[in-house]
């Protein structure tokens, strides 16, 4: 504020010399800017050095946060990357034993697939003898009713009234004698 009043001074004190006429000569210009300018260095001096300073001391402030925080930065990096390097070993275990559970697992479900197998095919055998079983049956009374029937057939052809009611008596007379 002071380098404001300073100036203005100066600048009015030329005006006025000007103004009212006054010669003014080149030694006087040089003699009013000496005096402006030892006026500016006796006042602005401390202020601008006590500026400088302070923010030289900002400047060194923040200096040493950002170098304390690269050093932070770097060691974090440097744990990381210790961190990354063991990771890489721990993946490559973990993927050696992922193989390892995964065979392991692979042969026990062969195993159970190969029991299931002999399971259903006897379970399937015995099925099959069974509906075997029944199958023959049905054809031994499917050949014997055929072979009734045949029978019946050719003895109704060479069955005379006579003979058939000479058999029907015979087979009366053989029920009462055993009752």
């Amino acid at each position: 504020m002071i380098v404001v009043y300073i100036l203005g001074a100066y600048l009015i004190v030329n005006y006025v010399l000007r103004v009212g006429g006054h010669v003014y000569p080149e030694t006087m210009k040089l003699v009013n800017f000496g005096v402006f300018v030892y006026l500016i260095y006796h006042f602005l001096r401390k202020p601008l050095l006590d500026m400088i300073d302070a923010k030289i001391a900002d400047v060194d402030e923040l200096l040493k946060t950002t170098e304390s925080q690269l050093a932070e930065a770097r060691s974090e990096h440097e744990e990381a990357q210790r961190l990354l390097s063991g990771l890489e070993a721990d993946i490559a275990k973990i993927g050696a034993r992922s193989r390892e559970l995964g065979q392991v697992e692979r042969e026990a479900l062969i195993m159970d697939g190969r029991e299931r197998a002999a399971s259903i095919i006897s379970q399937a055998s015995v099925a099959l003898k069974g509906r075997e079983r029944e199958i023959r049956r049905e054809i031994v009374r499917e050949v014997a009713q055929r072979c009734v029937d045949v029978a019946g057939a050719k003895i109704s052809q060479r069955l005379t009234p006579d003979l058939h009611l000479a058999l029907v008596r015979s087979r009366i007379s053989a029920i009462g004698r055993r009752s």
